[in-house]
């Protein structure tokens, strides 16, 4: 990587956040957090992430308002991972419609796990930019 991609983690459980904040950015990453969707909206003012990390159950706007207020012409690029313990085929089916890229059963997710599916986002998007 040139230059530090950069992350945004939505997300209300703030040991989580804290965790994956800090081995995303062990591995070069440039990470922002947001403790709810309003708070995530707002920080798109100013961050321009390479990807989205985005938990659907959380206080004040949960990760399916904040996909359906997301502006995705403002942020063609950016890359949505869904990650949550609420995971059914009507959910999965939602989040897709709404924009979201992935979506990953957050319990089953280690730190090492997330970094490698970030990376992993971030060169298909390389991939499609350079071809």
């Amino acid at each position: 990587m040139s230059s530090l991609k950069k992350v945004l983690i939505v997300e209300d459980e703030s040991l989580l956040s804290s965790v994956y904040s800090t081995v995303l950015s062990l591995n070069n990453f440039t990470v922002q957090t947001a403790h709810d969707g309003v708070d995530g909206l707002n920080k798109l003012r100013t961050f321009e992430p390479d990807v989205i990390l985005l938990d659907l159950l959380m206080p004040n706007m949960d990760g399916m308002t904040f996909l359906k207020n997301f502006d995705k012409s403002r942020h063609p690029s950016t890359r949505i991972i869904v990650y949550s313990n609420l995971f059914d085929g009507n959910t999965v089916d939602q989040v897709t419609e709404l924009g979201a890229n992935d979506i990953v059963l957050k319990s089953s997710l280690s730190p090492n796990q997330l970094v490698e599916l970030v990376m992993s986002h971030i060169a298909s998007d390389d991939s499609l930019i350079n071809h």
